[in-house]
């Protein structure tokens, strides 16, 4: 390896580090950017190829909706606009992303919307039940495709140290290293199957995998025991979140329509599910004022042959199932909805 100049040096030495620094980064700036376009079509992440999906389809110039979807992957693979559209007559766009930015991740991409589109006609907001106590996750935030001051500028803001301020820039900068194990796979592993390659269609729907009754039924007893036992003790990050959304909605005068996720019916019947719903409409009630809220009643269950490799995410069949459900309940309830008032409003209440 050639020895640094030393003070000594004539200005050509100098010149010649500078010039092969420069190589180096441009090598190593074009090798980064080969490798996140080559997982943009290849990566078996989905979490990470969710969040760019969603916060890219704003960044390309989304059109202003009716309904502006936000949530988890639950309501990614669950909603489906053009359903929602042909039975209704509404313009809808799904920006739900992964429960890996939290309900952070939901007030974050109402702001963006906001920001490049304007505010959409109503937010309707779909979470399962073991997402309202997860952080952000630091890679994940990386992931969205914004410069360094937007993220920042987005609330609420993250209060992390140093370590997961790096994990951002290194997910969004520097791929190779991120997802190094994605990329070892993608390119030296067995090829992914169709069903396996993510995709999502102009509107946010994100069709879900095969389906896996082995892996659903582990994460049967994975979902309940997330539940627990003590009660749900949101994070002060989900607080805030959801008083960002609140604020957002109560300035824009926009209907707030809360509703659960799909949930597999042998998991929908045990009492820490009842529990949580309590305490998560309870939470949102709180939290979302000065909005005015309406908070669906979990009337869905849903067979294990409706649902993929969890007890949340809908095979596509069962996808458009829930989405005319969805969408009858919430068309049915915003007519009762007073934005900017306070409290929340039950679903079918009489309105004020």
């Amino acid at each position: 390896m050639p020895s640094l100049p030393t003070e000594h040096s004539t200005p050509g030495s100098w010149r010649r580090v500078g010039a092969t620094a420069a190589t180096v980064a441009v090598v190593v700036g074009a090798l980064n950017l080969g490798a996140e376009r080559h997982l943009a079509h290849e990566s078996p992440n989905w979490s990470h190829r969710m969040v760019e999906g969603k916060f890219g389809l704003v960044r390309r110039g989304a059109a202003p909706v009716d309904w502006l979807v936000l949530g988890d992957s639950s309501a990614a693979h669950g909603v489906v606009p053009a359903t929602w559209r042909a039975q209704t007559g509404r313009s809808v766009l799904n920006l739900a992303t992964v429960a890996g930015l939290g309900v952070a991740g939901d007030a974050w991409a109402l702001q963006d919307y906001v920001d490049r589109v304007g505010p959409p006609g109503g937010v309707v907001l779909v979470h399962t039940l073991d997402a309202w106590d997860r952080p952000a996750q630091a890679a994940l935030v990386g992931q969205v495709p914004r410069t360094w001051s937007e993220r920042q500028a987005l609330r609420p803001r993250p209060e992390w140290g140093p370590r997961a301020h790096l994990d951002q820039l290194t997910s969004r900068h520097l791929p190779l290293y991120a997802e190094s194990g994605s990329l070892i796979s993608s390119l030296f592993g067995v090829r992914l199957p169709a069903g396996l390659v993510f995709e999502m269609d102009p509107d946010g729907w994100v069709p879900s995998r095969p389906a896996d009754p082995l892996q659903r039924a582990v994460d049967a007893e994975r979902f309940v025991a997330g539940l627990g036992h003590g009660g749900l003790r949101p994070l002060d990050e989900t607080v805030r979140a959801l008083s960002v959304l609140g604020e957002l909605c109560a300035r824009w005068d926009l209907p707030l329509v809360v509703a659960q996720a799909p949930l597999l019916e042998t998991v929908a019947g045990h009492p820490a599910v009842a529990r949580r719903t309590a305490e998560v409409e309870r939470l949102v009630e709180t939290a979302t004022a000065p909005a005015r809220v309406v908070v669906l009643p979990a009337e869905l269950q849903w067979e294990a042959d409706a649902l993929e490799a969890t007890v949340d995410h809908l095979l596509p069949e069962a996808a458009h199932a829930y989405t005319r459900w969805l969408a009858d309940r919430v068309e049915g309830v915003v007519g009762g909805v007073t934005p900017g008032g306070g409290g929340a409003d039950r679903a079918g209440a009489t309105p004020p």
